[in-house]
């Protein structure tokens, strides 16, 4: 990947350009992560603060467009460029295929919609358009610059587990929306990139078994020390009222009738915020990363009845095991 002042747009600020050559999806990776150091240092430059979990929507709008082009245009030779106008980022990426244009088509009957990517690049940006350029095209999309002055303070967190040190996860991301019908999938998408909680469905892709957010820790801890990998943890810490925790487990699994634990009904869902960040209260103690793993069910009821048990005898698995309600 070596730098260029190709695709210079008007009007905008001195933007910054890089050139991916025989582009892989490594090649893809290492340029999302120089674009946001990028788009952190300019925003610091026009005096907004900077987080990273809120630029996960330009992260993902870059590297669909990158994807895009690697995939249906010519991967020999990508020209990206990026600018930072509050309250605006502006991302332009160009190959040699134009005949290859980007589109949101609708499903036939019985079948996916195509274009889903670019549904979600149509949730997270103000405008997109394709140009035409010669043998090739130019794809820009323009972002809306998140509001990045949090004013409001973090809730307190009496058992918290400290935080993993991950990056956001856009497949993570990716992951949790396949809990969604395909058609609410954009809409998901948008309200995490406005900072909100999107609900997902319980049953299809996971089941959820809550309990008090303090045993959840004791039992992570279990797992960790025994070399067993949970996965994905989401917890909520309101300001008043207990705090709960959610294991994420395989759907359809049994669940032992262990007091002060239940399993969350298929049908109801589950308020999550998008991985890597917290929202509302809500945040994840180990968040999703892709891979689609789940916590085992039986090795959570042991480390919950090993970890919990000897300080509080009540919290004991009934003899027999409990199918989901």
């Amino acid at each position: 990947m070596t730098a260029t002042t190709a695709l210079q747009p008007p009007n905008t600020a001195p933007a910054t350009a890089w050139r991916l050559t025989n582009a892989t999806e490594q090649k893809v990776s290492a340029l999302r992560a120089t674009a946001l150091t990028y788009l952190r240092t300019a925003l610091a430059a026009q005096g907004r603060a900077h987080d990273p979990d809120a630029l996960f929507g330009p992260e993902l709008v870059l590297a669909e467009l990158v994807t895009n082009a690697m995939r249906h245009g010519d991967a020999g030779q990508i020209d990206i460029l990026m600018a930072v106008e509050v309250p605006h980022i502006w991302i332009a990426v160009s190959d040699t295929n134009g005949a290859a244009k980007p589109e949101i088509n609708p499903a036939a009957p019985g079948t996916l919609p195509r274009g889903q990517g670019m549904r979600l690049v149509d949730a997270l940006t103000c405008a997109w358009d394709t140009i035409p350029l010669g043998d090739g095209k130019l794809v820009t999309a323009v972002c809306p610059v998140p509001d990045l002055d949090r004013s409001r303070p973090e809730p307190a967190i009496a058992h918290q587990r400290p935080a993993p040190s991950l990056t956001p996860s856009h497949d993570g991301m990716a992951w949790l929306t396949r809990a969604c019908p395909v058609d609410a999938r954009a809409s998901l998408a948008a309200r995490w990139n406005r900072g909100e909680n999107s609900p997902l469905p319980i049953g299809a892709l996971f089941d959820a078994v809550a309990m008090n957010a303090k045993h959840a820790v004791a039992a992570l801890d279990h797992l960790s020390t025994h070399g067993l990998t949970p996965g994905p943890v989401l917890a909520h810490y309101p300001p008043t009222g207990p705090e709960t925790a959610y294991f994420l487990i395989p759907p359809g699994s049994r669940w032992p009738d262990i007091e002060g634990t239940h399993i969350v009904a298929e049908g109801r869902t589950l308020l999550c915020p998008r991985p890597g960040s917290t929202s509302n209260e809500r945040k994840w103690l180990v968040p999703p990363d892709g891979s689609g793993h789940l916590t085992d069910p039986a090795h959570l009821a042991d480390a919950l009845t090993t970890a919990i048990a000897p300080a509080n005898p009540a919290v004991l698995p009934a003899p027999a095991a409990g199918r989901r309600p």
